[in-house]
C-alpha cells in the first residue's frame, strides 16, 4: 500500500509538503512545478487520497505503546489519557489505540492528527510521524523529536523545590526516581533515558557542591520503598527526600514509617504528580500538581490546529506545575 511517505520520497519533498498540497493549502509557498511533481507522483505511485468527510470536527487518533496493564496502574499515564478523552468535546476521537496490538502503523493515514501517549523511542516517534506529520507527543522523553510535544515543565519546579529546601537549612537531600524506557515499536526493545528531574537535581547538587544521595529504579512503591532503605544506610543524616512521583512515594512513606521516622517532621518529603490519594496519606503528602488538564487540553488544541492548518515547524510547549504544600514539607 502507497504511503504518504513514498509519495514524498519520489517527489522529493517533505510528508508535510504532500499533506498540504493535497489539501490545497493556499499558503504553502512552493513553486507550480513542485505542485505538479507531487500530483504526478501520487497518480504514478497509485496513493489513495482520503476525502475528508462533511463534518464539522476532526477525527484524531489517541495512541499508545503501553500495556494494557501498565495503562491500568500508571495512574500517571491513566490520568492523561482520561483527561484528553473528556475534554475531546469538538473533535472525533478515537478510544484508545495500543500499538502493541495488531493496528497497522499505516492507519494512521486515516485520520487528521494523532496524539500519542506513553514512552517510545525517537526512532519510532519520527517513523510514525512520517506517516502521519500531525502529531502530538504528551510528555515525550525522546530527543530529536520532528513532533509537537507537550510536557509538564519539570526544570522550573524543580528549581524552586531545591531553592525552598535551601533556605530552610534542608542540606542532605536525597533523590528517588524511576528509569524511563523508551519502546521502539519495531523490535519491541527499550532505550533507557534519564528523567529531567532526577537530571535537575544532580545538576543542582554539583552546581551548589553538595553530596548526591539519589536512588533510581521502576516507577513504583517497591522503588521508594528500597531507596529510603538503601540510602538512609548510606547517609543516616538525610533530612529531605524529593521523589519522583507519588507512587514512588507512597513506598518511601511506608519505609520511613517502619524506621519511626516520621514525614515532615524527621524527615521532609516532596513528590510529584499530585494523584487523588496524596492528600489522604497520613500525614498528607506534599506534591507537584503537573496540570494533567491543562497538558491534555494543549495536545487537544495542538492536534486541532495541525489537522485545520498542516505546517513545517513543531512546538516544544512546557506547561508550569504547582506545589501543594501539606504534612511532609515544612518549609
Amino acid at each position: 500500500m502507497t504511503t504518504l511517505k513514498d509519495v514524498a520520497e519520489a517527489a522529493k519533498v517533505s510528508p508535510t509538503t504532500v499533506s498540504r498540497i493535497i489539501n490545497g493549502d493556499s499558503s504553502l509557498k512552493v513553486s507550480d512545478g513542485t505542485r505538479e511533481t507531487v500530483q504526478q507522483k501520487i497518480e504514478e505511485l497509485g496513493y489513495r487520497v482520503k476525502t475528508k468527510r462533511p463534518t464539522a470536527g476532526n477525527k484524531v487518533a489517541l495512541i499508545t505503546a503501553l500495556s494494557e496493564e501498565r495503562s491500568v496502574n500508571d495512574s500517571y499515564w491513566q490520568s492523561i489519557c482520561l483527561s484528553i478523552e473528556r475534554h475531546a468535546k469538538d473533535i472525533e476521537i478515537t478510544n484508545l489505540i495500543r500499538l502493541s496490538d495488531d493496528f497497522q502503523k499505516h492507519q494512521l493515514e486515516m485520520y487528521d492528527a494523532v496524539i500519542l501517549v506513553g514512552d517510545l523511542s525517537e526512532q519510532s516517534i519520527n517513523q510514525l510521524a512520517s506517516i502521519n506529520p500531525n502529531l502530538v507527543a504528551v510528555d515525550s522523553k525522546a530527543e530529536h523529536i520532528h513532533v509537537t510535544n507537550i510536557a509538564p515543565d519539570f526544570e522550573i519546579v524543580m528549581k524552586e523545590i531545591l531553592e525552598s529546601l535551601q533556605a530552610n537549612q534542608y542540606q542532605a537531600v536525597a533523590y528517588i526516581g524511576g528509569m524511563n524506557r523508551l519502546q521502539d515499536v519495531q523490535t519491541g526493545q527499550a532505550v533507557e533515558a534519564l528523567d529531567d528531574r532526577y537530571y535537575m537535581y544532580q545538576s543542582w547538587m554539583k552546581s551548589h557542591g553538595q553530596a548526591d544521595y539519589s536512588y533510581i529504579g521502576e516507577w513504583d512503591a517497591q522503588t521508594g520503598y528500597d531507596g529510603v532503605e538503601k540510602l538512609l544506610a548510606q547517609s543516616p543524616t538525610l533530612n529531605a527526600i524529593i521523589v519522583g512521583s507519588d507512587l514512588v512515594a507512597m513506598g518511601a512513606m511506608n519505609k520511613l514509617k517502619e524506621l519511626e521516622l516520621v514525614p515532615g517532621k524527621d524527615i521532609q518529603v516532596i513528590s510529584f504528580d499530585n494523584l487523588d490519594f496524596s492528600q489522604y496519606l497520613n500525614p498528607s503528602l506534599t506534591s507537584v500538581d503537573l496540570n494533567i488538564d491543562a497538558l491534555a487540553q494543549m495536545a487537544i488544541n495542538q492536534a486541532v490546529s495541525l489537522a485545520q492548518a498542516p505546517r513545517d515547524w513543531m512546538a516544544n510547549i512546557k506547561i508550569p506545575g504547582k506545589i501543594l504544600y501539606r504534612d511532609t514539607y515544612q518549609g
